[in-house]
């Protein structure tokens, strides 16, 4: 079998298509087709292509080390060991399957909503962080026109997928490394998608406003729009679904047909414990906060005026990485509605600085006020990068103390997406952090597609087409030799000179953490930027954590960095001018800190956060934000 793996066309129904012959309009049976990608082959190629195999397992050995006390992934959660006990002396690995539709043509145009299609992607959950952001490393799975599910259903849409995937977990594939056979499986760990999407192939009702709106509890949409804690008593297991599907009354039961994804072995839809938070938090939650929070500021206590606020929005410091995800300027008509319009990643730039743009207008008592903050800090934890399991309790109070606020202030009940809030520890303590199952690298995959499709001026048969353009581009991938091409290597910018009294002042002044410098006379190169596994470090006023909790305050500490140096075998070093850690400010969310004159050079590998940030100087005071 050679590098290119074309997908293939499985017809699902006929239909009567109407079509001219000699000036006559006829009939005649066409058939309905999917497009199907053989996993099998592919995983295959893939897991036998370089050193792909050996970084996943070294990876899931690495979180081994932390025996629970941390959790980064989704191998480490306890969906996935109770899995994992059904697989004894196996070499199995979870996958994501993730679904949504997606628009190909011009969407202001007049054939916006023709040729809509379904995609269902796969994506492995184990790997390592820089491998998992990369959109080579979610593959499409199958593709079809929207159309065809809602006609067909999902049964016919997905059984030859299923089919497939239960494939993968029971037979396996064989793999040859380094002359070594290994018998490797995969099982579907969690399926992924928006809320609309996933209702829809899970088989739940797909109105929000109907009597039972959530897939994780039978709680009626008038206990969710008061609902303040997870009730328990409510939550959908195996007996009480398997009795709605009996019943058969989708408005008693919020169930519009049995799950076709159960027929997928382990894997039942109530145990599917997965949210989207960038359509529940950043295109949701955030944005009904935030734009009333400001609503009343502005226009009932009067506190700053939309000008000031549009002004600080324009001019404030985003820093060096957050500046691409700067906010737009707000309108006087949506505010006086409520509603703040931005995107995903402009939302999470806007929520995390706010304290910083407007907190010195605030009363240091203001209610509303009150509410933002707890807001910011239920952000901080659900897009955290890792999780220990005591952030779910402190998540459980800050999402009851949230509700409480809003239902309080607002006296508007609680919509669906803040409804789903009160499901995060349990889904957090069952599958993991919640960002891994975030849609937004998903829908940038999207935009793959949607690219090759403005490429293309014809529309017969497109989703083969596309699907065929993606193993074209893998096929390209794996035609690489390299040994390592799945090891990151560092990258750098240009090389800099620094003069010998800088040099000197820097041996004089640094203490050294890691490793001893002298940096006159040993081979060291001065760089502009390095950017390591994906996180990049510059010297435009961009901190970093140096350590997370230092002395007796327990407070991180803080380097701005001055210069950044690697060296022969390619490991990376700052030079950073410290700051003192005052305190946090609870109103601004962020850290007040003070400048010191301490140098300290520090290995960019073994920081207390790989997460860089930056100092804001508000009212002649400096603060450093943290994410």
């Amino acid at each position: 079998m050679g590098l290119l793996i074309r997908p293939n066309q499985i017809v699902i129904a006929h239909r009567l298509d109407d079509r001219l012959h000699d000036g006559i309009v006829v009939l005649e049976p066409k058939p309905v087709k999917i497009i199907l990608t053989p996993l099998r082959y592919i995983l295959k190629k893939i897991f036998e292509h370089s050193n792909f195999f050996d970084v996943l397992l070294t990876y899931t050995k690495e979180l081994e080390f932390y025996n629970g006390k941390l959790i980064f992934s989704f191998v480490q959660s306890e969906m996935w060991k109770a899995k994992l006990r059904l697989h004894q002396n196996k070499i199995i690995f979870p996958l994501f399957l993730y679904f949504d539709d997606l628009g190909i043509n011009n969407p202001l145009g007049s054939h916006a909503g023709n040729q809509k299609l379904g995609a269902v992607y796969i994506s492995l959950a184990c790997l390592p962080p820089e491998l998992a952001s990369s959109l080579n490393h979610i593959l499409l799975a199958s593709l079809f026109k929207t159309d065809d599910k809602k006609q067909y259903g999902n049964n016919k849409i997905f059984k030859d997928l299923i089919s497939e995937l239960n494939y993968l977990e029971t037979t396996g594939i064989e793999i040859t490394i380094n002359n070594k056979i290994y018998k490797i499986f995969f099982s579907v760990g969690l399926i992924l998608g928006d809320n609309l999407g996933l209702h829809s192939i899970l088989g739940f009702v797909e109105s929000f406003v109907a009597k039972y709106p959530c897939r994780f509890c039978k709680s009626s949409r008038s206990e969710c729009q008061n609902q303040l804690v997870q009730n328990n008593n409510s939550l959908r297991d195996s007996l009480n679904y398997n009795c709605d599907i009996i019943t058969n009354n989708v408005s008693q039961t919020g169930i519009k047909e049995k799950c076709v994804w159960n027929d997928l072995n382990y894997f039942r839809a109530t145990d599917n414990y997965s949210v989207d938070i960038m359509h529940d938090m950043l295109e949701g939650v955030c944005k009904y906060d935030i734009g009333l929070i400001l609503k009343y500021m502005i226009f009932e206590f009067k506190y700053f005026t939309i000008d000031t606020l549009n002004n600080r929005i324009e001019t404030f410091n985003y820093g060096p990485i957050d500046i691409r995800n700067r906010p737009t300027l707000l309108s006087t008509e949506n505010l006086k509605l409520g509603v703040i319009k931005m995107s995903a990643a402009e939302s999470l730039c806007f929520t995390r600085y706010l304290g910083l743009i407007i907190g010195d207008l605030i009363p240091e008592k203001s209610e509303v006020w009150s509410l933002y903050i707890v807001l910011k800090q239920i952000i901080d934890i659900i897009f955290h990068k890792w999780i220990r399991q005591q952030d779910t309790v402190l998540l459980k109070c800050l999402i009851s103390e949230h509700h409480e606020l809003y239902l309080k202030l607002f006296r508007i009940g609680l919509k669906p997406k803040h409804h789903h809030m009160v499901h995060y520890p349990l889904i957090m303590q069952k599958s993991g952090p919640l960002n891994i199952f975030s849609s937004i690298r998903y829908e940038a995959k999207h935009k793959e597609l949607k690219d090759a499709a403005n490429a293309i001026t014809s529309r017969k048969n497109i989703a083969y087409t596309l699907a065929l353009k993606q193993q074209l581009q893998l096929a390209y991938r794996l035609l690489s030799s390299d040994n390592n091409l799945y090891t990151i290597p560092i990258q750098f910018g240009r090389v800099l000179t620094l003069d010998s009294f800088t040099l000197d002042l820097y041996n004089n002044r640094i203490k050294f953490l890691n490793k001893k410098f002298n940096l006159c006379v040993d081979n060291i190169t001065f760089v502009s930027w390095v950017n390591i596994k994906g996180s990049i470090y510059n010297c435009k006023n961009m901190c970093v954590v140096v350590s997370e909790d230092e002395g007796d305050t327990m407070m991180p500490s803080f380097g701005l960095i001055k210069d950044i140096f690697i060296t022969d075998e390619k490991h990376s070093f700052s030079i950073c001018e410290m700051y003192e850690t005052i305190y946090f400010d609870d109103h601004f969310q962020a850290f007040n800190v003070v400048k010191t004159n301490n140098l300290i050079c520090i290995s960019l590998e073994k920081l207390g956060s790989i997460f860089p940030t930056h100092a804001v100087h508000i009212s002649g005071l400096t603060f450093i934000p943290t994410k």
